[in-house]
């Protein structure tokens, strides 16, 4: 199946999401509004201890300069969600290092909870992208226009 026969159906982000990813090789993720260097390599992240599908698709961008860029589309998010990204994003950091930052694209219905989670540890704060109130179809052109 060739990627635009994929993008057809609309609940088939996995396909879209991977199509974004080899696209952004070679180029920075500017359009998100996340400053980076050039994008160098692009690739999947499933954490071996908590393997749960829950309609969810991880990427790692690493730019130039090493630094890495931790990518999750979630549909329908909800806190708990936040908190299983929490785990996830130390899992990351403990395979590429601490140069790492989260980037929450939330699609299907918005999100109003909680955008961190603090305790007497730490601080986990990831960047949010709400895709909720845009048309997928749409967004994805301009995405594809901007970095062709």
């Amino acid at each position: 199946m060739s990627g635009r026969i994929a993008l057809k159906y609309k609940q088939n982000y996995d396909a879209i999401i991977k199509y974004i990813a080899q696209e952004f090789r070679g180029k920075t993720l500017d359009i998100f509004g996340i400053e980076t260097a050039k994008i160098v390599d692009v690739f999947t992240f499933e954490p071996v201890e908590i393997r749960i599908q829950t309609g969810r698709l991880d990427l790692i961008f690493r730019d130039v300069h090493g630094s890495c860029y931790h990518c999750e589309e979630q549909r329908n998010m909800i806190e708990d969600d936040l908190h299983r990204c929490s785990i996830y994003h130390f899992q990351a950091v403990r395979q590429f290092g601490s140069s790492m930052t989260d980037i929450l694209l939330i699609s299907g219905q918005p999100y109003s909870g909680p955008r961190q989670i603090q305790t007497k540890s730490g601080l986990y704060k990831p960047i949010f992208i709400d895709l909720t109130g845009k048309d997928g179809y749409k967004c994805l052109s301009a995405i594809k226009a901007e970095i062709q």
